[in-house]
Parts: structure tokens; C-alpha cells; sequence
């Protein structure tokens, strides 16, 4: 677990499932409110912002950030994506349709990300990871649209003051 990690650092991670907060966006709010950070695991991008959204953390974030309080937040691959503005060509890595399985039929797939960054992130590029092949097709409708992305191979960080853009 990434937990280890963490620990490493000299942190003290908890683990929230935002599926217990869904609709309870004044409890999970209570919870961020007491960490001062958190980190994002990946996944699927597509079933991460609905569950940004169904738990109200997607609000969350953006007053934090519209506060400037110091809050960090941090994470990998699919957590990096909800920042960016659109979710337009990570359906060449992600399939938008896992929103319907995990979540159930009547649910929409949320195509905006939380626009806190005015990039796009193209994760385990030209890595060993299981996707890294297929971040080729999303690198090449990122240039047919003339759209400003970051590559980022396993293991590397980029490091940003955000502040609502």
C-alpha cells in the first residue's frame, strides 16, 4: 500500500473512502478540514471525479483553494487529472463508461475536470506501467488540438502553487 511510503516521509496517513461520503459533503469537509492535505491515489480519472463529485470533495477543493488556506494537495495519475480543465483524450486511457459500472447506471460522465491547472497531464508516460503504450494516442490528440500537456514517467513529480487560475 502507498501508506509506506508516506510513513517513510513521516506523515500519518489516514485512508478516506469517498464512497462512504457521498452526499455528506459537511462530514467529509470536517475530516479535510483536520488533515491539512491529502493524497490522491489513481484509477480510473472518469470514476475519481464522480466521486469528487457525488462526495462534494470537488467544492471542497475549490473553496480551499479560492480561501488560499494552506492546504496541500497531492497525488498520482488519475489524482493529477481531475485538476485539469477537460477530460477530453484521456478516453484513450481511461474508458468513461467505468462511471456507469461503479456508480450505477443513471449516473452521467463528468467530462470537466476542476480546472486548477491550466494544463493537461499525460501520466506513466514511456514507463513500465500497463498504460504507458497507449499515452501515444493521447499525446497525439493532445497536439491535433493544440492542447498544452505535461508527460510524466513513473517516479517523477511536478510541483505547483496552486492558485485558482
Amino acid at each position: 500500500m502507498q501508506f509506506k511510503g508516506l510513513i517513510e516521509l513521516g506523515l500519518q496517513p489516514v485512508s478516506i473512502d469517498l464512497k462512504k461520503y457521498f452526499g455528506k459533503k459537511d462530514e467529509l469537509l470536517h475530516i479535510i478540514n483536520d488533515l491539512g492535505g491529502i493524497w490522491v491515489t489513481g484509477g480510473n480519472a472518469f470514476v475519481l471525479r464522480t466521486a469528487y463529485k457525488l462526495s462534494g470533495l470537488d467544492e471542497i477543493i475549490e473553496d480551499l483553494t479560492a480561501s488560499q488556506q494552506d492546504f496541500v494537495y497531492s497525488g498520482f495519475s488519475a489524482g493529477c487529472c481531475v485538476l485539469q480543465k477537460s477530460f477530453r483524450g484521456l478516453e484513450f486511457v481511461d474508458d468513461p463508461a467505468d462511471v456507469k459500472v461503479s456508480y450505477g447506471k443513471d449516473k452521467e460522465v463528468i467530462w470537466n475536470g476542476l480546472g486548477l491547472i491550466d494544463y493537461v497531464f499525460v501520466p506513466h508516460f514511456e514507463s513500465d506501467h500497463e498504460e504507458s503504450e497507449v499515452t501515444n494516442d493521447e499525446i497525439k490528440y493532445y497536439d491535433e488540438n493544440n492542447i498544452v500537456y505535461k508527460t510524466l514517467r513513473d517516479g517523477e513529480v511536478i510541483i505547483d502553487e496552486i492558485n485558482k487560475i
